[in-house]
């Protein structure tokens, strides 16, 4: 999973870090306790120095257990649904309409990401009709730099051979 920088330059919160060119954001590790139902996530906010070695600039987890909190979408006559009871009975997906962000549990996220692929990056979302509820979901819930992701950053679809 790669988000790339909505701007060529990246201006870091903290002004210590300073200004980098390109960055990006993958999901380098992750570990899975299906006994548990438990899934760690780190996402690292990276860049390329002058010797093309990536640096890391920061890092992000997000852990899912077997806890759920709903996100909630507006159905357009002013109830507040559960977003997949909403896209199950017929209702569209649309971001704008969100009311409440929740947080999967263990068991809805294995619907979103595929925990084992063959993409360098790691984590991938699976192609499934759920994929942009999932990508918008990351967006808004990995902070980096006390930021939400999406703020700065965009989704990139990966690369197969």
């Amino acid at each position: 999973m790669k988000f790339t920088s909505k701007n060529n330059i990246y201006h870091s919160n903290r002004p210590e870090k300073g200004m980098f060119e390109n960055p990006y954001i993958e999901t380098e590790n992750y570990t899975t306790n299906p006994k548990l139902k438990r899934l760690e996530v780190e996402f690292k906010l990276l860049y390329l120095d002058a010797n093309t070695k990536e640096q890391t600039i920061e890092k992000s987890k997000l852990i899912f257990t077997e806890s759920h909190l709903d996100t909630l979408i507006d159905d357009g006559a002013g109830n507040e649904i559960e977003i997949i009871q909403f896209i199950t009975n017929g209702g569209t997906y649309d971001k704008t309409k969100i009311v409440q962000w929740g947080r999967p549990s263990y068991d809805r996220v294995k619907l979103y990401f595929n925990f084992e692929t063959s993409y360098d990056s790691g984590l991938e979302f699976k192609e499934q009709p759920l994929k942009q509820l999932a990508i918008d979901w990351v967006k808004q819930a990995v902070l980096i730099e006390n930021l939400p992701i999406g703020e700065n950053f965009e989704y990139q679809e990966p690369v197969t051979e």
